[in-house]
């Protein structure tokens, strides 16, 4: 059944959830640009120029480039700022800043259709540590070699690294699927954990008949049965892309409420089941004639 008032996230909670979504941007973007490395300005007389000024990096005896070291954040200055933590920084921030477009479009988008839920608030918010993390993890295998070559954190470009960090934390799900088939190839088992059943992920419904598959036109609301499989509490009934008052009886059943209007003229009815996130997703329509 849909959720009730009860468990809906009240207006009061949206509104704190959107003020600290718009805060936590400004506070990931003022981060970002605080510790971005920067060049050093020279200026020197060249032919009938008599000055120019140009961008060049702070160099070392060896001649590799070494970014600018003072960093002020938040009014505090840090003098000589290693290149290594530089990088984790950014990365970590880059990351969060992926992660934080996911949680912050979901939530638009419960919250738009007034279906966020209390126990949804959780899932939205650790969304944006768990990005962090993957995205370091993911730099810290890019300068172990296992996905490029070594290399040194005064070799590496901060926008490519940081542009990877975002994708990661933004697509999360997919980085997490990527790693989780790297190491099922490298230390692959007999079993595993293919035969458990604790899988966090809902399922795909699978919608596979309507009873009765023809009403009535002026009958009024009338409850219909939904046969299928991988059916849970949260599955959905929607008709031709409107949701309607569902009943879950089992993984198996589902009762639909249709309106009086759904029925008062003579056509054909889509009816399928939408489960949603993580994993989740809608099924095969199945077709219900009013005549």
């Amino acid at each position: 059944m849909p959720p009730s008032a009860e468990r809906l996230v009240p207006f009061s909670g949206i509104t704190l959830l959107g003020m600290l979504y718009v805060g936590l941007a400004m506070l990931l973007v003022y981060v970002l640009i605080a510790v971005w490395p920067r060049a050093q300005m020279r200026s020197e007389a060249t032919g009938t120029d008599p000055i120019v000024s140009y961008m060049v990096p702070v160099t070392t005896d060896e001649g590799r480039p070494v970014w600018e070291g003072n960093t002020n954040l938040f009014g505090r200055d840090f003098e000589d700022v290693p290149n290594e933590l530089r990088l984790f920084v950014i990365v970590f921030f880059a990351g969060l800043l992926g992660a934080f477009v996911h949680s912050a479009t979901s939530f638009a988008d419960y919250a738009g259709n007034r279906r966020l839920t209390l126990s949804w608030v959780w899932w939205l918010l650790l969304r944006l540590p768990i990005g962090a993390t993957l995205a370091l993890i993911v730099y810290l295998l890019i300068r172990g070699g296992l996905l490029i070559g070594s290399s040194t954190g005064s070799d590496l470009q901060p926008f490519g690294i940081a542009g990877i960090a975002a994708l990661t934390g933004l697509f999360s799900k997919q980085a997490t699927d990527k790693l989780r088939e790297v190491f099922d190839t490298l230390f692959r088992t007999a079993d595993g954990d293919a035969a458990r059943g604790d899988k966090l992920e809902n399922p795909v419904p699978v919608l596979t008949g309507v009873e009765p598959d023809s009403l009535p036109s002026g009958g009024g609301a009338t409850d219909v049965r939904l046969i299928g499989q991988q059916f849970i509490e949260q599955s959905q009934a929607k008709l031709n892309d409107a949701a309607r008052r569902t009943r879950f009886v089992g993984p198996n059943l589902l009762i639909v409420r249709l309106e009086a209007t759904d029925v008062a003229n003579a056509g054909t009815i889509e009816i399928q089941v939408s489960t949603p996130p993580p994993g989740g997703g809608v099924s095969e329509p199945q077709t219900l004639n009013v005549m």
